[in-house]
């Protein structure tokens, strides 16, 4: 738990202060970055069929959600360390 504040703590504080120090110049917009618009012509549509259809998401998101207890109920610890050869 130490870490996830740690990290989240730099997220808030230091990263901000070295973009401004490591991003110079004009930004692009989003519209001029190939990447952004192949991912917001992907993400567009799956937004509208969500929350057109809020009854048949929440179980699907139920059922992802209720799905990672199958491999966590497997996982008896964590694996013991190797040892190294005498």
């Amino acid at each position: 738990m130490g870490y996830a504040m740690a990290a989240a703590g730099l997220a808030v504080t230091l990263v901000p202060v070295l973009m401004g120090y490591l991003i110079r110049g004009r930004i692009p917009s989003e519209s001029r970055n190939p990447l952004s618009r192949v991912l917001i012509r992907v993400y567009r549509p799956v937004l509208r069929a969500t929350l057109h259809r809020p009854r048949l998401t929440i179980p699907i998101a139920l059922l992802v959600l209720f799905s990672t207890a199958i491999p966590l109920a497997g996982v008896g610890g964590l694996p013991a360390p190797l040892k190294a050869p005498p």
